[in-house]
């Protein structure tokens, strides 16, 4: 079990700011097992994505990407600081719904040589960019596993989510183009 006032000073997290958030420190505990006991499932679940459709990084016009998981803690953080900006929306997060709220539980951040819209058109042609489905062509193999929904550009990014159905149909990934 994580240490309550260690947590909250690595995280430079006021004690009076948490107790306002009022998720208690056994709740985000719990959160943490479960986030943990699914991580390597979620990293997994960013390969594959990358894997289906970030292959051919000649054609697609990348120059580079990365994915990561999120680190359990900084989950624990996030969760706090939504629940103290935002009480009303994130009033019910717990243990068994907390991917729900948390859409970047994995993220994808693809890097291009010239033209980002390229890569959209690339993916394109495997997943048809429609907002909550992903429909049939190359990826029908994929489409019980993930669905992209677009987002608003921030900065030179073009944010997309990624759901994955395992989990029940809960964006979990950001995919940053």
């Amino acid at each position: 079990m994580l240490d309550q006032e260690t947590f909250l000073k690595e995280h430079y997290i006021d004690p009076k700011e948490f107790r306002a958030c009022g998720i208690s420190w056994e709740e985000l505990c719990a959160i943490y097992d479960s986030y943990v006991s699914i991580e390597d499932h979620l990293r997994d679940l960013g390969k594959e994505f990358v894997d289906a459709y970030l292959y051919d990084i000649e054609k697609a016009g990348i120059h580079s990407y990365r994915y990561r998981t999120k680190d359990p803690e900084h989950l624990l953080e996030k969760i706090i600081r939504k629940r103290s900006e935002e009480p009303e929306r994130f009033a019910d997060i717990d243990r068994y719904n907390y991917h729900k709220y948390m859409t970047d539980l994995i993220g994808i951040r693809v890097f291009f040589r010239n033209d980002p819209c390229k890569l959209r058109k690339f993916i394109g042609h495997t997943v048809a960019f429609r907002l909550g489905a992903v429909h049939t062509g190359a990826a029908a193999a994929h489409a019980a596993q993930y669905t992209v929904h677009h987002g608003q550009g921030v900065g030179a990014a073009l944010h997309h989510q990624v759901t994955a159905r395992p989990l029940q149909n809960h964006a979990v990934a950001a995919l940053a183009v």
